[in-house]
């Protein structure tokens, strides 16, 4: 079985006399692994790591290689180290523009405001905004470290429950949103943080039955069920530790 790069003895740059080589590929000379000589041949990573670029030269030769894992074979340029140029320095004006597109990346679209954070696309707003438009799961451990008031008061959400309960798409899902956007802060009382996880466990409690009454979703009423659960053994060791 032929070899798919054999050995071609060629005229090269990088050298006087005939090199070597695996033959061409797109018009260079191929080389394999360590047979590109290090002194004079050099990878656009490789020229980084000593302070050098290319300076508007091509590549003069390729190099490829297959890694002994996934034995996927790639394909790196390789440029004349004698050719390379060192790198342009940073100067006050490339700094303060670097700092400028990152700050860009930080101000939320919605608030307006320096999130102190990259606003993440998939996201779209600040983590604030996030939870002020009730977009946090309701099991998001980010809720424990929420300081200040809540978007919703308790019978904001009693009364957006029942309006939205009456909706014919996806009560269960609005009434998730109305309970996650009310829920108390990290530094709330801790009986009003208790009283939040009984309406909570009610919520899902509520929840798991209709789940097992249709039989549609016969797996989701068991998740109910068993979130329902954490939340009153939650509510239970907060009282505990009032009473203590």
């Amino acid at each position: 079985m032929a070899r798919q790069y054999p050995w071609v003895l060629t005229t090269v740059p990088w050298s006087d006399r005939p090199q070597y080589t695996r033959g061409t590929l797109h018009g260079l000379p191929l080389l394999s692994w360590n047979i590109a000589p290090r002194d004079r041949l050099a990878t656009y990573r490789q020229l980084r790591t000593v302070g050098k670029r290319p300076g508007g030269h091509g590549p003069v030769a390729l190099l490829y290689f297959r890694h002994s894992g996934s034995k996927r074979q790639t394909i790196a340029n390789l440029y004349l180290i004698a050719d390379a140029v060192p790198v342009r320095p940073m100067t006050e004006a490339k700094w303060a523009a670097v700092q400028a597109a990152l700050a860009a990346r930080r101000v939320c679209p919605v608030c307006g405001e320096d999130g102190g954070d990259f606003i993440r696309p998939s996201a779209g707003m600040c983590e604030a905004c996030q939870y002020s438009h009730g977009q946090w799961d309701l099991r998001d451990v980010r809720h424990d470290f929420v300081v200040g008031e809540p978007t919703l008061t308790p019978d904001q959400v009693d009364a957006l429950s029942a309006d939205l309960a009456t909706a014919p798409s996806r009560p269960a899902l609005a009434e998730i949103t109305a309970l996650d956007q009310s829920r108390p802060a990290a530094d709330a009382p801790v009986t009003v943080l208790a009283d939040w996880y009984q309406r909570k466990a009610t919520m899902l409690e509520h929840l798991a039955a209709d789940a097992a009454r249709t039989g549609r979703h016969p797996e989701e009423a068991g998740e109910y069920a068993a979130w329902a659960g954490s939340a009153r053994r939650h509510a239970g060791r907060l009282l505990t530790g009032v009473a203590a």
